[in-house]
């Protein structure tokens, strides 16, 4: 736990000095995951800029905490994130954020380490950017676990020399072979300011363990409110949703958690 938290304040810190990035309001609202102790969330309403982010009033990061242990942030399971999709009826869409990572990526020229954002498929909709060049992944696309990239603007100018048929080329991420399906336009940098390629959350080898591993807090999540919903009427709905969970996975969460420990 004490590494994920260490990781989890780099990413905030590296966040909060993105260029842009301004934090709005921070609303405390309970969800519905706990063992011995309430967990809660925490959305934080951001705009986003210098971009053109759709409706970025709407942008919303909900976070896990534990109040008993005085953690305002954590991360958070992908079983959790999935809970909150199915449960919720406050947001257009959830994206899956897994942790900030680095990667080697390899090209026709070189070996590079660089930071790889590893997100699901709803994470550029919410954020309402698209790829100027090509496309990003489809959920079913995700789900077979295509191996697939989106690169930055930066990445495609230095390895790919700005070239207008990178789309369908070979890049290699970790000894794994993908293809590039798209470039982002250029200053598009989140989760952090020096990402430089974006592939599916699924595009890694423990990820079968993942989908049920409700103990491994290793994801975050950047979310759409739908129009009309404020934060605080998202905040009301999370607490009835809390109460739910909580009751659901009180009894196992603390037998899954002796496990991942």
């Amino acid at each position: 736990m004490g590494d994920l938290l260490r990781e989890a304040n780099q990413v905030i810190r590296g966040l909060f000095r993105s260029p842009g990035f301004t934090l709005l309001a921070v609303l405390t609202m309970a969800v519905g995951i706990g063992a011995n102790t309430a967990m809660f969330s925490v959305i934080e309403n951001v705009i986003l800029s210098p971009l053109p982010y759709r409706d970025p009033s709407g942008i919303v990061m909900p976070w896990s905490g534990v109040p008993k242990k005085d953690i305002q942030k954590n991360w958070t399971s992908y079983p959790d994130i999935q809970d909150w999709r199915r449960e919720s009826h406050s947001f257009q869409q959830i994206a899956a954020i897994l942790r900030v990572d680095t990667a080697n990526l390899s090209d026709s020229k070189q070996v590079e380490r660089v930071k790889v954002g590893r997100v699901s498929s709803e994470f550029f909709p919410v954020l309402g950017v698209a790829p100027q060049l090509g496309r990003s992944w489809t959920a079913l696309e995700e789900e077979r676990r295509t191996p697939v990239a989106v690169v930055s603007y930066g990445f495609w100018q230095t390895h790919f020399g700005g070239a207008s048929d990178v789309i369908g080329k070979p890049l290699e991420i970790d000894h794994q072979r993908a293809v590039v399906l798209g470039v982002m336009p250029a200053g598009f940098n989140f989760p952090t300011a020096d990402t430089r390629v974006w592939i599916p959350v699924t595009f890694i080898s423990q990820w079968p363990a993942f989908l049920t591993a409700r103990q491994a807090d290793a994801f975050n999540a950047v979310a759409r409110l739908k129009a009309g919903v404020t934060p605080r009427q998202a905040q009301q709905e999370m607490d009835s949703v809390s109460a739910r969970l909580n009751k659901q996975y009180l009894s196992s969460r603390s037998e899954e958690r002796r496990v991942g420990k």
